[in-house]
């Protein structure tokens, strides 16, 4: 009796543990992360799997007994999103194409080598596993046994060129979202699980946003009697879990009436479907360890995959999968030896130019990490030892091989940007040298080293080098002509480079910037629902097209920006503004979440008529060192055209912020050159001229451009870019109209920007 006493109360005490430690890491995932989740491409049920390759899928499967899935472990910090993404999704991906077995440290990958990127150096911190998606994506991850285990602390920075350029071979390919709101739904994830869609021999594993409250265990007398389930999850979508298989079997009696059904109307709503299903269910994997429920695996019925969140169900009703690519290996990297005491303070850019006198790149390169991360804390996370001020890191640049020609020498650029206007913290740009693959790992060291950081500015080293590689080129020529009426198609080619090919639309705004009076709006004042962060929506007198799309009201938020649905801004876990710049649609004039109205003389005011609609913001900035007045102002007009106008505002060295347009599909935006620096001189404006594009053109993933617009007697502008396995791409621009037929190729512009952290 004693002993059965004593091991009830050891129980109790690990899963009050145990859901303590949910307490403490469940949080609301944030819009921001959800816009990003919800816009990824969706996959969905080819014809070709429905019918008798459905009736085929076996009654249940578990790629967890597959020797590329590792064994279960426990989190450290709030890095979930890290551990199903990344130490299980990732993992067994990558040892799956590489026919690997994930039980060395050298076929597991770490949680936190992504995760102290994004987590602002606080234990506590969560991080949307998108985020590290695109470190994975664009830079790729060691492996646990270079970065030294699967966390090794929340602050560390791996230092060590040899062991970023092995994890730059370790890199994501795309990454989709499933919807199981319904049947088909769930079909589609169970055909992944099974072979990934496409035939393989082995499929994949999903993950999920919910939360966790707690398992069942099944009943007796059901199959897997007594092991764990998840009837229904949480009011809070803050916890990353993996689904690696299912089971058709497994039941659970949600109506107490004694009988398991699929094909009843259970909850009462008029229609039977999955909400209703009383059987069946998948497998899931958390990372809290192997005293969590089945050593670490539970099931969780098919019924609450598809709930609404508020009844138990998970995030957005949607799972997301991930390739990985099996052999990539870069071209072009950046080997660095930096050293600063604030690494939150710094950012580095890659840049390269045609013109070897350049001293200035042509064309820029931005990365998911070194970029005003870490939190205020040396380079390598320590800030008692003096050695880890210094950092040796490389980078993969392979994309800027986009934009230099075959056989001619170019000129590549390396930066730091600092963001330290009260010249807080120093450092200096110890080492920066080319290496180039193609030839073997020729190293191409910049004649300049070891200078100090320019205070709250631009430091740039440069080498001159010829890498000798065929791209990938665009072929067609030109496009056939419209005819007025009829739908439109026409495929597109290309040659050269790595396949497969991966085609997108471009879709581009001209910006401006010139000197004008600074204009007066006395309209209508708004009343936000929060003077701070807070939003109000006003209809206006005309429908504004942007991006293809028109609206016929704007929603003006007191952080400085305009969108198009409301939303509350800003979230738990938001910390860079950047990931809501790019994936929602939005005027991002003076976008800053530290902006507020707290004088009796600021606020937001309207003004317009059918000629045009004005919003003006007369705010405040709170940063470290104080308040600061703004007072800014956008035109809408009924073309489209748009007009940011600024008015003085004293020291510019003491303002970040984004300043810019986006379309929220997270690579079709605008910047401002002067973005997170405030102009110079007053008055300055900033317009944005929209080209002549059909709204409703799209281009499939083979370069089949295609419309069933209507068309006007007009000339449309039309942008494509394709990009190989390399991530190496061509851009090429035709105009198109009932008759006239013109193209060029883009060689200046914003199209010069490479963003790594595009969307497949």
């Amino acid at each position: 009796m004693k002993s059965t006493l004593l091991f009830l109360i050891s129980l109790f005490l690990i899963l009050q543990s145990i859901a303590q430690d949910y307490q403490r890491e469940v949080k609301y995932i944030h819009p921001a992360d959800s816009l990003v989740l919800i816009n990824l491409p969706e996959l969905e049920l080819p014809d070709s799997y429905k019918g008798e390759k459905t009736l085929l899928l076996p009654l249940e499967l578990d790629n967890s007994s597959l020797p590329y899935f590792r064994s279960i472990f426990s989190q450290d910090g709030w890095s979930c999103g890290q551990a199903a993404s990344i130490g299980y999704n990732f993992t067994y991906e990558i040892n799956r194409v590489r026919n690997l077995v994930a039980d060395t440290t050298v076929n597991l990958y770490p949680t936190h080598f992504a995760y102290n990127f994004y987590n602002d150096g606080n234990y506590s911190q969560g991080v949307c596993y998108h985020h590290t998606f695109d470190v994975l994506r664009s830079c790729g991850t060691p492996n646990v046994y270079d970065y030294g285990g699967m966390s090794n602390g929340h602050l560390h920075w791996m230092s060590d060129y040899e062991k970023y350029y092995n994890g730059m071979h370790n890199k994501i390919d795309k990454i989709y979202s499933i919807s199981v709101a319904d049947e088909e739904g769930l079909m589609t994830l169970k055909h992944w699980l099974n072979d990934h869609l496409t035939g393989t021999e082995y499929g994949g594993l999903a993950n999920f946003y919910t939360d966790v409250i707690g398992v069942n265990l099944l009943p007796p007398g059901t199959p897997e009697e007594g092991k764990s389930v998840v009837t229904q999850f949480g009011n809070y979508s803050g916890h990353a879990l993996t689904i690696i298989g299912w089971n058709d079997s497994i039941r659970w009696d949600y109506n107490e009436d004694g009988q398991y059904t699929n094909d009843i109307d259970i909850n009462n709503d008029g229609i039977v479907n999955v909400k209703d299903w009383e059987i069946g269910g998948f497998r899931l994997a958390n990372s809290h360890g192997e005293n969590w429920a089945d050593s670490g695996f539970s099931y969780v019925m098919s019924k609450v995959l598809a709930e609404e969140k508020y009844n138990g169900g998970i995030w957005n009703k949607a799972v997301h999968v991930i390739s990985v690519k099996e052999d990539y290996i870069p071209f072009l990297t950046y080997k660095i030896e930096l050293k600063h005491t604030s690494r939150t303070r710094l950012k580095v850019i890659a840049g390269v130019s045609s013109d070897t006198t350049d001293l200035w790149p042509e064309h820029t390169m931005e990365f998911p990490m070194f970029n005003y991360q870490g939190g205020d804390h040396y380079m390598q996370g320590v800030d008692t030892i003096e050695s880890q001020k210094t950092i040796i890191f490389g980078l993969d640049v392979t994309p800027l091989l986009s934009f230099i020609e075959y056989n001619e020498p170019a000129k590549f650029f390396f930066q730091v940007q600092e963001y330290d206007p009260n010249n807080k913290a120093i450092g200096r740009l110890i080492y920066f040298a080319l290496m180039d693959y193609l030839n073997g790992g020729q190293e191409i060291p910049s004649p300049v080293s070891d200078i100090p950081l320019t205070e709250n500015g631009y430091t740039t080293l440069s080498v001159v080098h010829n890498p000798s590689y065929e791209k990938i080129i665009i072929d067609t020529e030109e496009l056939p002509a419209l005819i007025s009426g009829q739908p439109y198609s026409h495929q597109l080619t290309a040659s050269g480079g790595d396949d497969p090919y991966k085609w997108d639309l471009l879709r581009s705004y001209s910006i401006n910037q010139y000197y004008e009076n600074y204009p007066v709006i006395v309209g209508q004042e708004l009343t936000p629902n929060s003077t701070l962060n807070g939003y109000v929506t006003q209809p206006i007198p005309f429908s504004f097209p942007f991006y293809g799309q028109t609206y016929d009201s704007i929603t003006i938020h007191v952080d400085g920006f305009l969108m198009f649905n409301e939303i509350k801004y800003p979230f738990p876990y938001q910390i860079y503004d950047e990931v809501l710049f790019k994936h929602e649609p939005m005027l991002a004039v003076f976008l800053n979440q530290n902006i507020q109205i707290f004088e009796s003389n600021q606020g937001l005011w309207y003004e317009g008529n059918e000629e045009y609609s004005a919003f003006r913001w007369v705010v405040e900035l709170v940063n470290d060192d104080g308040v600061i007045p703004l007072d800014f102002t956008v035109f809408l007009y009924p073309d489209g055209k748009i007009e940011y106008y600024f008015q003085d505002f004293g020291n510019p060295d003491d303002y970040r912020r984004i300043t810019g347009i986006s379309m929220g599909d997270g690579f079709n935006y605008e910047l401002a050159g002067f973005t997170n620096n405030v102009p110079v001189e007053s008055q300055q404006v900033v317009s944005f001229i929209p080209k002549n594009f059909l709204s409703d053109l799209s281009i499939d993933n083979d370069g089949l451009l295609s419309t069933e617009e209507l068309f006007e007697s007009k000339i449309y502008d039309i942008t494509v870019k394709v990009t190989d396995n390399n991530e190496i791409s061509d851009r090429k621009s035709f105009q198109i109209s009932s008759g006239i037929i013109y193209d060029y190729t883009i060689v200046s512009g914003d199209d010069n920007r490479i963003d790594p952290g595009e969307e497949p």
